[in-house]
């Protein structure tokens, strides 16, 4: 790119979105590296294949990716008037764009692409935590019991088990195993005074966990004066 396709590229807007809700912007040159290739990045959520880059500027002409052109919105009536907007797909990964400019002003520009594909790890726990907060569980205790709630997460849930650990010094032990394949619900009898943890974890037919809830504490202690039993949320 020589200083005057430099210099022109420098006043071009780019904005980059999954839709076309383009309500962010930057100058071109900064979506450009050292070898002046589109750098392209994927959606968070990785399942989402397209993006779109509208560059906004009165002197492009046209645009061709891959050696199909894109023609310049001139409708008056449309607030993207004087842009052109580039749809790329990580599927079908076009290799080239070329900027062409009203009059010729400066040459062409050709463009390399660079995708650049997100950490799918990141999406995947996003919307892990989202399930997981489905079973929205709650628990009451008695004397010497405790009464554990939840909800399913979806219809796939087949078995849901509840995990007891009781809890001495800081450290836990794993005391009990659960299942259950019809009731959201379950009480757990014949405990003494202490501190316990339980955590929820749902299942659909084959085995395959589908959400789980952290470990989650509850004390066992004696009666109030009233003579009603204790209750923690």
């Amino acid at each position: 790119m020589n200083k005057y396709q430099k210099f022109v590229v420098e006043r071009i807007r780019g904005y980059l979105a999954t839709e076309m809700d383009f309500n962010s912007n930057k100058p071109l040159i900064e979506f450009l590296d050292e070898n002046n290739n589109l750098l392209i990045t994927q959606d968070e959520n990785y399942n989402i294949k397209h993006r779109n880059l509208l560059l906004a500027s009165t002197s492009i002409s046209y645009v061709e990716i891959d050696g199909k052109r894109i023609d310049k919105i001139n409708d008056d009536n449309c607030k993207l008037k004087n842009s052109v907007i580039i749809p790329f797909d990580f599927d079908k990964k076009a290799s080239k764009v070329t900027i062409h400019f009203m009059n010729d002003i400066v040459d062409p520009i050709d463009l390399g692409i660079s995708y650049i594909e997100v950490d799918h790890s990141i999406y995947d726990a996003k919307v892990q935590k989202e399930v997981n907060s489905r079973i929205n569980p709650e628990h009451k205790t008695g004397n010497d019991l405790v009464n554990i709630y939840w909800d399913l997460v979806s219809e796939r849930v087949s078995e849901t088990r509840v995990i007891l650990y009781s809890v001495s010094d800081g450290k836990e032990r794993l005391i009990a195993k659960y299942k259950e394949n019809e009731a959201a619900f379950k009480s757990i009898t014949g405990l003494a005074f202490g501190n316990y943890k339980y955590e929820i974890i749902e299942f659909d037919e084959e085995g395959k966990e589908l959400a789980r809830t952290p470990k989650i504490s509850f004390t066992i202690k004696a009666a109030s004066s009233s003579g009603k039993p204790t209750v923690i949320i």
